[in-house]
Formats: structure tokens, C-alpha cells, sequence
């Protein structure tokens, strides 16, 4: 009872969190070292929207992320209504270019080009040239008036090719300017990280996020699929996993169920008193999986493991009592707990019993049974596991410490501390993984604190390692991991956590825990160079860069920093419309930082100036291109806040990108889309508080606040 009162207070806590506005009386821009006051946000829309700047280059330079090299030609392709589009003999029988054919088709569809007729005058010719530009994913654009030529140096370059095409034609019409394009990423690994298992986010949306992602190159989509709060993926073989583990109810007795916390996805709360719809079946991710191999991207899933399993302990404890009067045996086949555990913890969100025991059989018979399910998954889709994810993140203190079944197996095996008993998971999970072919994955947790030996041995099956709490001294560690052998795919909070507040701003969703993370912090990571990645700590005081990496072990196999990640933890997600808020603009910065990871301001990051010029330049691309074409697409996006300052008596505003309409207030109300315009100074008489909103491409902003001295 105890701890499940703990749990329903934590998510009532939360709720709340959520759910009430801070009062303005609670607001001291004092606590904050760039609280987003109307002061600080006209100065800093200053920076990043100076008056009479203007996009460079052609629309090749300014689709996201920006291609490597372009060389204009005379003239323009106009692109008629009908268009052929083909596929050499060889490339044509490859799943892949196929892939990249269909997509190519589906979007010129969307924008009113018909294609199929191999006699149009206008043809688009896919094919395949290794070597025609650097790495796998390389690819040549040619554009010319009669017909557009796309070489890949393998099919998937060719399917990047096709993605910038469509990218121009989508922010700048169907006209465009000749040019020869050659273009490749620098990472490999371009990823995001949806978490449906706190808040669950369905197959058909899945789908449509997915979509929207891959046009900006993201080539991989890490779904995380367990937690504590819900087990998201049907096992074939083990109906508890789905049928308890992801049934919620309010309930303190979590016998056939969990309990309600943070399900409240923003419906009717009496359709929530119970659900039991909230995964995906085999048939649905098999799906799933096809899905996004056609829009070029790979699905990596993640069971977490150890920790974070407290829903896997409901459901696997529900089997187990469904099964010991009649079969004993099968009872015990998944056990993962030790009864005469007494052992004392709590997690970092609160659970007292969800990690499950490293020195049981069942734990390694029922973690091998997802994944041989899962790649039997990936099979029957025809799409390669790219990698298995097994967590490894936040095991709380003192767990297994009470269980002598864990102080037994760790005598008999010399072990003399609960570390080694983890280092023996890895080791066998990711060695089982292994001999199928697959690479294993994990959270820094998993590949931190092993000797040399152990390194050596197990590094080279992973394929990731996401580097997410790199806060205050854990600065080092995507360096110390890539040094020691490990496949780095940053993925830091201060960069990267799409679930943080844009910023501090007390009306902004999101958490706050490790900072707040906007698309001008994405965009400012920098993956070889990762201690000037943070150019403000969490709480907004200014990092001295001259000496951020003083005495730190620098990156000396810089090959093993193979990606960037976002991710989305989903406790404050309520809906995919809240999801693709977290996501755009942010994304556009990790996509970029994926695609050109070493930018002219960032050898050093001390040259503030440029710094500032090329963030400007970036922010333009986002506000004059960008949100214009997502707005066309339903997509919904954060649009950032405007500033407002009083000069002489009188009101002065301005906004993040150009033509954003900003409507304010002078009597302490809330502006709205009725309120006053503003379009130049304009006196505000004996006005204590001034608010204003920005408006643009049918969305809007938190209100700024402006208190009058």
C-alpha cells in the first residue's frame, strides 16, 4: 500500500505540474539568468532576427539539412505537371531505390505532379554510382532545364538525393534554379527517440510522425517501448505482457493492471478509468517497421532494462499466478524477481520494486524471447534490426543488495559488487544479440565504469551508445566512451531532450530538470567538440568556453562518434499534436548538426561573432521557410515568443522571424488573437504591465510579460 500511494501522489504531483498556470505573483525573472521577460526576448530577437537580413543563396542552400556543396548553373527547371521518373536496371531491383522511387512519387503527388509516363517530356532518373560522392548515404543532384539526374553512391544516397529534391520543392515551388548538387552526411546515425510507454502514442499516428521526420533525413526512429509506467509491444507467446502490463486503471492493487499515473492523455477522463488499448500488436509494428524502411528510416526499439521495469514485474507476476497451481514449470520459466528480496530503493521516479533480478534464468530466458520475437519482426517486414535496445539507464541504488538469489549467484561467480552482477548482463545480452547478426544498444550506463578488458571485449558489439546526462562533470563522458571503443550517439539533455521547456517561461510545456532545450540549442551541439555543445548551464548562467575543457580528456578516435538523438520522454505528452510541438523546429537543428556536424564557428566555439551571424542565417531558414511549409502540412510547431520594451514611454516589439504578427495589452490582460496590433511604437500612457502574443502561420506564442518601472 505504501508504495503505491507513493506512486498515485508522484502522479498526481505530476498532474498538477501540468495542469496549473503559475500565477504572475509567483514570477520573479530574478530566479532566472535569462528568463524570457520582454527585456531579454527583444534583445535576443535582435540577435537572431536583425533588421534587414535576408536569405543568401538559392533554395538549395536553405533546405534543412543544408547540402555540402551546390553549383548554380544558368536557368531554371519549371517542372510540368507530368513527369517521369525511372530507375536503372540495376538500382531498380533493389528494395531500397525502390523505396526511394515510391517516396519520390508520393511527394511530387502531394504537390500536384503526376508521374508514370515514360514519355513525358520531363524526366527524373534514379541511379546508382559508388564512389560518386563520400561515404554510403552520398549522392549527386543534377538539375537541369529538360530533366533531373539523382546518383547515389549506394541506394540509400540516392534516397537522400530524392528527399532534397522534394525538400525544395516543397519550401520554394515547383520552379528551380539548375545546379549540380554533391552532398553527404557526416553521421551516420540521425536519430530521434519517442517514448509511448508513459503516454501512449497509436500506430496510424506513429506513422505520421515518422513521415514527417524523414524528410529531414532523420534515419532512425529509437521507439521506446517499455517503462515502468506500461509494456507497449504484443509478445507472441506471453499475453500478460499486454493484457497487465499495459491495462491501466485506477487501481492501488496491481494484480491484472497498473495504475493510472500519467495516462490522462487530455480526453475525457471517465473514457481513461480504464485502457487497454495502449500498444502496438505484432501486426501493427511488423507494419510499423515496413512503414518506415519506405520512408528511409530504421526503427530501433528499446526494452529498458534493468531498471525502469515495473510494469514487466506486474505483468510477469500475473503470469506467474496464473500458472503455479497448474504448471509450476512454465510459472517459473519468465520469473525476473526474488521473492525474498529486501531490498530497500526508489528510483529516480519513485518506484520501489522495478528492477529486475540479473542472477535469475528468467530474466535472460525472457529478455532472449523479445528479442528472438522482435528480429523474427524485422524478418517478416523485410527490413534488417539495425540494433536491439536494452536501456541499462538509472538502476537504483541498493537494488538486488536484500535478494539472496543475487548474493548467492554473485558468491558462486566471484562477483564482489553489484556492478559486476550488471557487467554480466551486458556482457550476455549484448553476446546474444550478437550471434545474430545485431548490433546491441544502450544508454551511457551500460558502458561506463568497465575495465579495459571488458571494453575490448564487449564494446565492438554495440552500435550505440546514447550519451544523454552529460550535466556538470559528466561533461567527459561521450568523450571517455568513444576513447574506450564505444559507437557515441550524442544525445545530450542540454542539447537534445525535445521534452524540456523551450524555455523557462513558466506557461512553456515541458520539464525543466536538466535546463531547457530549444532549436538554437540543438542546432549549437557539436559532436566531435561536445564540451562547447552547452553554451548556458541549466539554469542559464553563461559557460566560459575558454576553459570548459581545461584538464578533460580530449576525443582521440573521433570515428566513434557515430551520430546525434533527440528525444522525447513523454510524462507531460498528451497528444501527437503535443509531440510534434516538442519536436519542430527543434528537430532542424539536430538534423543539421547530424548532417554538417563540424560548422566555421565551431573549431574552438570561441568566435561569439560568428557564431551569432550563422545562427541568424539559420533562424531565417527556419521562420521563412520552414514553418511556412509545416504549417501547409497540418503539422503543428512551438512558435517562440515576441519582445517588447518600453522606450520613451512607448511600446516597441519585435518578433523571431519576419512577418509574425504581434498583438498586445496594456491593461495586465491576457493578449489574444482580438487584441490590438502592434506596428510601431505606440504610447502606452500609465500602463503598469504590458503582455503580447505572437501570431504567425495560424499558431501562436506564450504571452511576454513586461512589468513597467
Amino acid at each position: 500500500m505504501k508504495r503505491n500511494l507513493l506512486l498515485m501522489g508522484a502522479a498526481l504531483v505530476c498532474a498538477a505540474s501540468l495542469s496549473a498556470q503559475t500565477s504572475l505573483a509567483d514570477v520573479n525573472p530574478d530566479n532566472y539568468a535569462n528568463y524570457p521577460d520582454g527585456n531579454f526576448v527583444y534583445q535576443f530577437n535582435n540577435e537572431v532576427n536583425p533588421r534587414g537580413l535576408k536569405l543568401a543563396g538559392s533554395v538549395w542552400d536553405n533546405v534543412f539539412p543544408a547540402p555540402k556543396q551546390v553549383a548554380l548553373a544558368k536557368g531554371f527547371a519549371s517542372m510540368p505537371k507530368l513527369v517521369s521518373v525511372s530507375c536503372d536496371d540495376a538500382a531498380g531491383k533493389c528494395t531500397t531505390m525502390k523505396n526511394a522511387a515510391a517516396y519520390l512519387g508520393e511527394r511530387l503527388a502531394a504537390n500536384g505532379i503526376s508521374t508514370g509516363d515514360a514519355a513525358a517530356k520531363f524526366a527524373i532518373k534514379l541511379s546508382v554510382k559508388p564512389g560518386v560522392a563520400p561515404g554510403d548515404e552520398g549522392y549527386t543532384l543534377t538539375v537541369g532545364k529538360q530533366g533531373i539526374e539523382i546518383v547515389g553512391a549506394t541506394a540509400s544516397g540516392a534516397f537522400n538525393g530524392v528527399k532534397t529534391l522534394i525538400a525544395a520543392i516543397e519550401t520554394a515551388g515547383t520552379k528551380l534554379p539548375c545546379a549540380t548538387i554533391t552532398d553527404y552526411p557526416d553521421l551516420a546515425h540521425r536519430g530521434l527517440m519517442l517514448d509511448i510507454a508513459r503516454n501512449f502514442i497509436n500506430f496510424e499516428e506513429l506513422k505520421r510522425f515518422i513521415a514527417n521526420l524523414a524528410a529531414y533525413k532523420v534515419n532512425v526512429f529509437h521507439l521506446h517501448l517499455s517503462d515502468d509506467e506500461s509494456w507497449c509491444l504484443e509478445i507472441p507467446g506471453i499475453p500478460e505482457l499486454t493484457q497487465v502490463g499495459a491495462v491501466r486503471e485506477c487501481t492501488y492493487v496491481e494484480n491484472n493492471s497498473r495504475h493510472m499515473a500519467l495516462v490522462y492523455n487530455g480526453y475525457d477522463m471517465k473514457s481513461h478509468l480504464k485502457r487497454t488499448d495502449m500498444y502496438l500488436s505484432r501486426k501493427q509494428y511488423v507494419e510499423l517497421v515496413r512503414f518506415a524502411a519506405a520512408k528511409g528510416v530504421k526503427i530501433i526499439p528499446e526494452f529498458d532494462a534493468p531498471g525502469h521495469c515495473h510494469a514487466l514485474v506486474v505483468a510477469l507476476k500475473a503470469r506467474y499466478n496464473k500458472l503455479k497451481d497448474t504448471n509450476p514449470a512454465e510459472a517459473e520459466r519468465y520469473r525476473i524477481w526474488d521473492p525474498r528480496d529486501t531490498s530497500k530503493y526508489v528510483s529516480a521516479q519513485y518506484f520501489t520494486d522495478n528492477v529486475v533480478n540479473l542472477a535469475l534464468p528468467g530474466t535472460y530466458r525472457f529478455f532472449e524471447k523479445v528479442f528472438d520475437e522482435v528480429l523474427a519482426m524485422h524478418r517478416e517486414a523485410g527490413d534488417k534490426l539495425l540494433a536491439f535496445h536494452f536501456g541499462g539507464d538509472e538502476v537504483a541504488h541498493g537494488a538486488l543488495e536484500g535478494s539472496p538469489e543475487a548474493q548467492a549467484f554473485m558468491k558462486v561467480n566471484g562477483m564482489k559488487s553489484m556492478h559486476e552482477l550488471s557487467e554480466f548482463f551486458v556482457d550476455r545480452m549484448s553476446a546474444y544479440i550478437a550471434m545474430d547478426g545485431v548490433k546491441a544498444a544502450g544508454w551511457q550506463e551500460a558502458a561506463t565504469g568497465h575495465s579495459n578488458d571488458f571494453n575490448r571485449r564487449v564494446a565492438p558489439r554495440f552500435g550505440v551508445i546514447n550519451t544523454w546526462n552529460t550535466n556538470g562533470n559528466l561533461d567527459v563522458v561521450p568523450n571517455t566512451l568513444a576513447n574506450e571503443g564505444y559507437p557515441v550517439v550524442m544525445s545530450n539533455v542540454r542539447n537534445f531532450y525535445f521534452d524540456m521547456a523551450y524555455t523557462p517561461h513558466q506557461d512553456e510545456q515541458g520539464l525543466r530538470w536538466g535546463g531547457w532545450c530549444n532549436e538554437f540549442t540543438a542546432w549549437s551541439a557539436l559532436p566531435f567538440n561536445s564540451y562547447y555543445s552547452a553554451r548556458e548551464d541549466r539554469w542559464g548562467k553563461p559557460v566560459d568556453l575558454s576553459k570548459v575543457a581545461a584538464g578533460k580528456p580530449a576525443l582521440t578516435k573521433r570515428e566513434n562518434v557515430v551520430g546525434v538523438q533527440s528525444q522525447i520522454w513523454s510524462e507531460t505528452i498528451r497528444s501527437l499534436r503535443m509531440v510534434e510541438r516538442y519536436t519542430f523546429p527543434r528537430i532542424l537543428g539536430m538534423a543539421e548538426r547530424g548532417w554538417n556536424a563540424s560548422p566555421a564557428w565551431g573549431e574552438g566555439a570561441t568566435d561569439v561573432a560568428l557564431f551569432k551571424a550563422e545562427m541568424a542565417k539559420y533562424n531565417l531558414r527556419i521562420g521563412t521557410r520552414e514553418l511556412p511549409r509545416l504549417a501547409r502540412l497540418g503539422v503543428d510547431f512551438h512558435l517562440n515568443q515576441p519582445g517588447i520594451v518600453v522606450e520613451n514611454g512607448k511600446l516597441k516589439a519585435n518578433a523571431c522571424y519576419p512577418g509574425v504578427e504581434i498583438r498586445y495589452t496594456i491593461d495586465g490582460s491576457d493578449p489574444t488573437s482580438d487584441s490590438r496590433v502592434w506596428k510601431s511604437p505606440v504610447s502606452i500612457g500609465n500602463a503598469k504591465l504590458i503582455k503580447a502574443r505572437a501570431y504567425y502561420q495560424g499558431h501562436e506564442s506564450v504571452a511576454t510579460y513586461l512589468f513597467v518601472k
